[in-house]
């Protein structure tokens, strides 16, 4: 594991498109990033078990894959783009520094255990309507009142249903 490395900068007219799988996963000292406005796609677990403290997605990051910022447990700032769309599995799970989040409207997805064990105490859902929750064997219809009041809606994602997936219907 990197332990040395506390801060990336990407130069400027950086075009990178993508950070693969696992690139910083448990570089420990790795407390700041910028992301390039070019930025697509990030890998599963890119920033597994980081000391990140803040993050702004940039409106091309459309997908938080899978476990990518697992474990940062300093994380207290997240900023989704206004384009987000879907919040993948254990995307922030652990991340015990993060108290508050905003979910825009565009986001149509929230994976199982997406936020479990943080320490989200609001979560402002952008668009409460017509979402639901699915396990294997359940699915139920959340409480546009509930998701739309931010505490009610922390306690949703950390512990009523933190291992189910959210979807929001359209129809």
């Amino acid at each position: 594991a990197c332990n040395i490395l506390s801060t990336v900068t990407f130069a400027n007219g950086s075009a990178l498109k993508q950070i693969g799988n696992y690139t910083f996963n448990s570089c420990g000292a790795l407390k700041t990033i910028a992301f390039p406005d070019t930025l697509e796609k990030i890998g599963i677990g890119a920033f597994r078990s980081c000391s990140l403290k803040e993050i702004v997605l940039p409106k091309g990051v459309t997908t938080i894959a899978p476990e990518t910022f697992w474990s940062n447990t300093s994380l207290s700032k997240v900023t989704l783009s206004a384009e987000t769309v879907s919040i993948n599995a254990k995307a922030f799970a652990s991340c015990k520094a993060l108290t508050s989040i905003t979910i825009p409207a565009t986001v149509t997805f929230i994976g199982e255990n997406a936020f479990f064990e943080s320490g989200l105490k609001t979560a402002t859902i952008a668009d409460a309507q017509n979402w639901i929750v699915v396990t294997s064997d359940k699915t139920e219809k959340i409480s546009s009142t509930d998701f739309s009041t931010p505490a009610t809606a922390a306690t949703i994602f950390t512990k009523t249903y933190y291992d189910y997936q959210f979807y929001k219907q359209t129809t």
